[in-house]
């Protein structure tokens, strides 16, 4: 999957911070032996059922990870974003991944084979750190997505949704949306068209404002008090 490409070099990487805590030595060893492959549009970097070979570590472009249900309906989970890790936990878990991992626009992914992780988690404790952190992370917020699914109502989901957005980007004023509206209704467990009704309700409100692929936000205080979070959150 995916098509290799030439290998840019870990000690220039944008993302390098990323593994900031990591030995030289570990450093060298991912650089010399990872693989670097892009990714189209709607192309899989992992299909669940498949066996596990391996993590991807994004460079560029973000991916969306979710799973089909026995009905074949989808189930969105999250979105990674540059400087991220996908498949790692399944890696670790089993042989078979349990995901799907889909890009939702062009990425760049380096990918390191489940031989060399093996080798780094022995090798180097800062990096089995790393790992926990990651891991951790990705617990925390399937349990903050699960608590909003479980609790609240489908407008509240939906602000949060639009409120997480924001906080990844560089412009807390807007965002650009490279998701389709199938997709976010499946991130809060709805359908569709009540997805497209509450952000029209939003816009009707003057929370946001809409133009194509870009949603402006003009009553962030109203969406975090409509989805139940603090005013000291998401900043």
């Amino acid at each position: 999957m995916g098509i290799e490409n030439e290998i840019p070099d870990c000690y220039f990487c944008p993302n390098r911070h990323k593994f900031k805590c990591i030995s030289l030595d570990t450093l060298e060893k991912i650089n010399s032996t990872k693989k670097f492959r892009l990714f189209r549009k709607n192309e899989l970097l992992i299909q669940e059922g498949t066996k596990t070979n391996g993590f991807y570590f994004i460079k560029s472009g973000c991916v969306r990870i979710f799973r089909n249900s026995s009905s074949g309906k989808e189930q969105t989970f999250s979105i990674r974003r540059p400087g991220e890790w996908v498949g790692f936990r399944d890696l670790l878990a089993g042989k078979t991944f349990v995901q799907n991992v889909e890009a939702i626009e062009n990425v760049e992914a380096c990918f390191i084979s489940k031989e060399v992780l093996n080798e780094l988690m022995e090798e180097d404790s800062n990096f089995q750190m790393e790992i926990l952190k990651q891991m951790a992370t990705e617990w925390k917020q399937l349990e903050d997505q699960t608590l909003t699914l479980g609790t609240k109502q489908v407008h509240g989901k939906i602000a949060e949704l639009l409120i997480s957005f924001r906080t990844t980007s560089p412009d807390k004023s807007e965002i650009e949306l490279n998701l389709t509206r199938e997709i976010m209704a499946s991130m809060v467990g709805t359908s569709t068209e009540t997805l497209v009704r509450a952000l029209s309700d939003f816009k009707h409100r003057k929370w946001i404002k809409i133009r194509k692929n870009r949603i402006c936000f003009l009553n962030v205080d109203a969406l975090k008090e409509i989805s139940g979070l603090k005013t000291t959150t998401y900043h």
